[in-house]
């Protein structure tokens, strides 16, 4: 399988890579990945200033280090990162080890299966859903918002 280099344009949708643009669009992959991280640093830079503490969960995985990795370069001040989750869980480490890396104040929560099967009745109660995905979501913020 080919996979064509794509990236979505405000007015047009998707255009690819080989389209040439005398718009200034980017047709390149290094100019679409400059633009696209102009774009991401922007947003979290916008959602995150002028307030007093910025949390970021943090799973471990590219996303949440990505953003975190943002936040450090920006200064973003009173960072902190949580990890929710098992604690047998392989991405605690992966959490950890990221936390430090952006130099934030890291909140490690875990749970075990007992106390989350003991806490589906309120969450179900909470979200008014039966949903499984909302449901376990939900789960991990309750289990938060005890913390």
């Amino acid at each position: 399988v080919y996979q064509v280099p794509c990236y979505l344009s405000d007015e047009t949708g998707l255009i690819t890579a080989s389209s040439a643009r005398p718009d200034g669009t980017p047709t390149s992959l290094g100019q679409m990945r400059r633009k696209l991280r102009s774009i991401l640093r922007t947003i979290v830079v916008q959602r995150c200033k002028n307030i007093g503490s910025v949390g970021l969960l943090q799973s471990g995985g590219m996303n949440s280090m990505i953003i975190g990795n943002i936040l450090r370069e920006e200064q973003i001040k009173g960072l902190r990162t949580f990890f929710i989750g098992a604690k047998c869980s392989h991405e605690r480490y992966s959490a950890a080890r990221g936390a430090e890396c952006i130099n934030s104040q890291h909140h490690d929560i875990t749970f075990d299966v007992t106390q989350s099967i003991n806490d589906i009745p309120k969450v179900i109660e909470l979200m008014e859903t039966y949903d499984p995905g909302q449901i376990r979501k939900g789960l991990l913020l309750y289990t938060l918002c005890k913390y």
